[in-house]
């Protein structure tokens, strides 16, 4: 029977530490955080007025499920939303979004654009907007 030869590889004592990545996003994109108990929440500054109402614009390209809740518990939306339609939403922040189909959706909030992709896990979205 051959014997097996056995080959040892040296490791580094300490891997080095990759650089930070810096990604410029244009300002009219908003970057936010998913929603998970150690995450913030997106915040946009506004005037005192607004922090008792703040407005929400949806844009579906395709069809798609979202569910918006506000600061009160009280579902502002909660549908299966046509391709080609829209939904104007106001309330009291923080807001709690899930989004299904993300892909055929534009969600606004306070007029600048949400980008949803690093909130999509498992076929839905979620995120908090304050």
């Amino acid at each position: 029977m051959p014997q097996a030869t056995v080959e040892t590889i040296e490791l580094p004592a300490a891997m080095p530490t990759p650089a930070s990545v810096v990604i410029a996003v244009p300002p009219d994109v908003l970057a936010v955080s998913p929603e998970a108990p150690a995450a913030e929440a997106i915040k946009i500054e506004s005037n005192s007025a607004s922090k008792q109402s703040a407005s929400i614009r949806l844009t579906f390209d395709a069809d798609s499920w979202v569910k918006v809740t506000d600061n009160d518990g009280k579902i502002l939306l909660s549908q299966l939303n046509s391709s080609g339609s829209e939904q104007h939403l106001k309330g009291r922040p923080p807001f709690s979004v899930v989004i299904g189909n993300i892909n055929g959706v534009r969600l606004y909030y306070q007029g600048k654009l949400v980008e949803l992709a690093p909130f999509y896990n498992g076929g839905t979205a979620r995120l908090k907007l304050e």
